[in-house]
């Protein structure tokens, strides 16, 4: 029987969890960077998944961060066990940024929804105004009349708006 191998800690976790502490944090990369302790090319890397955290990088981060995290622990393994309940949650959902965040989401999606509804009903309109235009530059400038006899009279029609 094979035991599927498992890391103690996920380094592409631990990734996300980054991302939240700088999302937390509010402020550039440059700021976190010299808070944090770590490069800014190295920040980039861990969070384009390019590389990964050493543990010299997760010490600096815990040393130099553990205000941003709600323990050194939901860093490391994505559990808090200091707080009652115990949350790998970096935010709570009764927290009023999340709720907000969450909020303005939906509103966009369904903006953007209804901006593609009337984006639709604008092309159709536009086509049959396109064809509407067609249909009123049909001007009749001249009648041919064809006889039995094969000869045929053309009529020109005066131009109404012009000044001759």
């Amino acid at each position: 029987m094979e035991v599927e191998k498992q890391d103690f800690i996920d380094l592409d976790l631990l990734a996300q969890r980054l991302e939240l502490i700088i999302d937390k944090f509010g402020k550039t990369n440059k700021e976190f960077s010299d808070k944090s302790g770590l490069s800014p090319t190295k920040i980039s890397n861990v969070l384009n998944h390019k590389a990964k955290l050493s543990i010299d990088d997760i010490n600096e981060l815990v040393r130099n961060c553990s205000d941003l995290m709600p323990s050194p622990e939901w860093f490391l393994l994505g559990r808090d066990t200091s707080s009652p309940n115990h949350s790998p949650m970096l935010f709570q959902e009764e927290d009023k940024n999340y709720s907000y965040l969450v909020t303005r989401i939906e509103e966009l999606v369904e903006r953007n929804n209804s901006l593609k509804i009337e984006n639709e009903e604008l092309n159709k309109s536009l086509k049959a105004l396109e064809k509407t235009k067609k249909e009123i530059d049909k001007e009749i400038v001249e009648i041919k009349v064809y006889y039995k006899n094969n000869s045929f009279e053309t009529y020109l029609l005066e131009d109404k708006d012009s000044d001759y």
